[in-house]
């Protein structure tokens, strides 16, 4: 078999003169399907190690840049490959075995493993959707750099699967890096958007490609077009996946934020109450009778907080409003019929509050509490009974705690 020997020169801390080389076997790599890439198996050899890797080879009609090497060469990133050396063959060689996302897609394998289907709809797996939030990290690391890649297309997503576990990798070779010399600020925000194009892009051909386009579940719809609206951690947190836990936490956790903020994204957006119906309207009778609590129907976020207060204490309420349901998840179930994707809806406008962002945990079999408050710098952790439970009134009282807490860290 005909190989080839790239060598390259280092220098070690101590000043000793060493030579690294990748034996690229001119074999070509095959995928997940046993197809070829376009990629060569090599072996790197860096002293006493050896390390399987990868060679992509450059063309005369597209060759491979030095440029981009520099800028590529230190980026380290789960969902980036990484580029180990450059050669003045025009080579670039990188670290690990791995195939091409648009054939792992059309294998049999990709194909159970990306699909989760129901009698109603498709919907992509939590292993796509993990997928494509790991296109996305890629970028947001990358733009945190400056680095801005020249194009992002299906064919330089690449995947590994090791263990059963499927990780994607972003293989970037040509990339600029922005400076206030050389690009201005309009120009990169154009970059950043059709860079960000491109990935909404990769995602609707991966739908495609796995056949989910035509019936496809509308969250899960919604959660493909939000890429790149947010940033990457809220985009990692929409409601496509939320279970009904999630959905009461995210409503207890709005009416305990500023209601001001609230108001002005639900204005926004035009949120209104649904459509009066028995059901509702007996709700809010007893919530009227039996607890003086008064909603003004003409303002969106009195809707939030009745609906925040039904599922915090549906069990207490009568049986009959009840219909003798004891899950707050029915009630969900009728939020979610008065206002289709009232959760997309809700969390595209205002995500998780700014000013009071609420996590819990199970903690030595206690729900724990962690308050933590932008722009200042304190956490306050404490026992709860209830997760959420009177949120707000908590947190003012614990204001003294907190600012004595905020003194002990700085």
């Amino acid at each position: 078999m005909s190989f080839e020997v790239h060598k390259s020169v280092f220098y070690a801390k101590d000043s000793t003169r060493g030579e690294c080389f990748v034996i690229d076997q001119r074999k070509l790599h095959l995928d997940l399907d046993g197809n070829p890439t376009k990629l060569h198996e090599a072996t790197y050899i860096m002293g006493p190690s050896t390390i399987k890797c990868l060679v992509k080879n450059g063309t005369a009609e597209k060759p491979l840049m030095l440029k981009d090497y520099a800028i590529l060469k230190n980026i380290r990133h789960p969902n980036i490959v990484s580029i180990q050396n450059f050669y003045d063959e025009a080579d670039l060689s990188s670290h690990g075995l791995m195939g091409p996302f648009f054939a792992w897609i059309k294998s049999k394998k990709g194909q159970q493993g990306i699909i989760e289907s129901s009698h109603i709809s498709s919907r992509p797996s939590t292993t796509f959707r993990q997928i494509i939030i790991g296109i996305s990290k890629a970028l947001d690391c990358l733009l945190q750099h400056n680095i801005y890649p020249s194009e992002i297309r299906i064919e330089d997503v690449y995947v590994r699967v090791k263990g059963g576990i499927t990780t994607v990798k972003l293989l970037v070779y040509e990339a600029q890096l922005a400076t206030s010399r050389n690009t201005t600020a309009s120009n990169q925000n154009a970059q950043r958007i059709k860079l960000w194009k491109d990935v909404k892009g990769v995602a609707d051909k991966c739908v495609e490609l796995a056949g989910l386009k035509k019936q496809i579940h509308p969250d899960c719809d919604r959660f493909l077009k939000y890429i790149g609206a947010g940033n990457v951690k809220w985009l990692e947190d929409y409601p496509d996946e939320w279970n009904d836990d999630k959905k009461a936490c995210y409503l207890k956790a709005l009416v305990a934020s500023d209601s001001k903020y609230v108001r002005s994204k639900l204005q926004l957006i035009g949120f209104t109450w649904p459509d009066y119906s028995d059901f509702l309207n007996n709700l809010i009778t007893d919530q009227v009778t039996r607890l003086d609590i008064k909603y003004n129907i003409l303002d969106p976020y009195d809707y939030l907080r009745l609906c925040r207060n039904l599922v915090k204490h549906w069990l207490s309420l009568p049986s009959n409003l009840r219909e003798k349901n004891d899950d707050y998840a029915f009630f969900l179930r009728k939020m979610e019929k008065w206002t289709p994707r009232i959760w997309c809806n809700l969390y595209e406008a205002i995500g998780w509050p700014p000013n009071l962002v609420l996590y819990i945990s199970e903690l030595q079999q206690q729900q724990v509490l962690i308050v933590s408050v932008p722009n200042e710098r304190n956490i306050k952790v404490f026992g709860v009974a209830a997760a959420f439970d009177s949120v707000r009134d908590r947190f003012r009282s614990r204001f003294s705690e907190l600012q004595q807490f905020k003194k002990t860290q700085c």
